[in-house]
């Protein structure tokens, strides 16, 4: 991108874009600036929340992601309920929210954190709330 003007009597944006010596200019309706995510933690902003500056998920998650030895994001698994809990009592952050800045968040490490946390809420250690519906579907 080389330059952005905007239109005010078109209420739009000619930018200009540069491909080696020469500049296109396309307008456009609306510029979408994708410069990174956050996670919004304004449901438990008022809650006893340890999060980590850096990722902003919970810290004990957190650093024990950053330990991770493995460079292969498909390689990981859960690192277990104790690394979602908080100074705020029975609140665990799990999902893609628990892993803050971090993108390698995958779907199977959040179920297997949906199963750990109700776990370690019951007490039950071999609690699976997926035993049944893996059962339905193998019938």
């Amino acid at each position: 991108m080389d330059s952005v003007e905007y239109l005010e009597n078109q209420d739009s944006f000619i930018v200009g874009l540069r491909r080696n010596d020469t500049i296109d200019n396309i307008e456009v309706d609306r510029i979408i600036a994708n410069v990174g995510y956050s996670p919004d933690n304004s449901l438990y902003s008022e809650l006893q929340v340890h999060e980590c500056y850096a990722s902003r998920g919970p810290m004990k998650l957190s650093a024990a992601l950053l330990g991770a030895s493995s460079a292969d994001c498909l390689d990981q698994s859960s690192m277990g309920a104790n690394t979602l809990k908080n100074p705020e009592p029975n609140f665990y952050i799990i999902g893609n929210k628990s892993y803050g800045r971090n993108s390698t968040f995958l779907i199977r490490v959040g179920l297997s954190q949906i199963v750990e946390v109700f776990s370690l809420i019951t007490g039950d250690e071999n609690l699976n709330l997926y035993e049944n519906i893996l059962q339905e579907r193998s019938v």
